[in-house]
């Protein structure tokens, strides 16, 4: 917020720091009703939405408060999952890519005339 101090003033930054609060409860409310529905399908539907909602809430305000410690142990780990699918996704868009132009690697090359040293080609 200090560039928008910057930017905005002493009176206009808090105008964007509000704007800042609105906008993470309503990712936080998106993310609870998310939960929710998930825990709800876990569940083969025995629970309610509302309960759902007040069951992630819970969680999510424990965890706030109290597990700062244990969400860095789980971000510790949690990279190697999302390393893996990045890196295999990589290797498949390049693979892609390489035997997209492999067959017209030999239409290149019938341009050339027959006497062109290996080298150059």
């Amino acid at each position: 917020m200090t560039s928008a101090r910057y930017s905005w003033g002493w009176q206009g930054a808090k105008i964007v720091a509000l704007l800042n609060c609105i906008a993470c409860v309503g990712w936080s409310a998106v993310n609870t009703i998310a939960g929710a529905q998930t825990l709800r399908v876990v569940a083969n539907d025995n629970i309610s939405h509302a309960v759902g909602v007040v069951v992630i809430a819970v969680i999510t305000l424990f965890l706030g408060l109290f597990g700062y410690k244990w969400v860095h142990i789980y971000e510790r780990y949690s990279w190697i999952p999302t390393a893996i699918t990045f890196f295999g996704k990589f290797v498949s868009i390049r693979a892609r890519v390489s035997f997209r132009f492999a067959d017209l690697r030999s239409f290149f090359f019938l341009s050339f005339p027959s006497s062109s040293p290996r080298m150059r080609c």
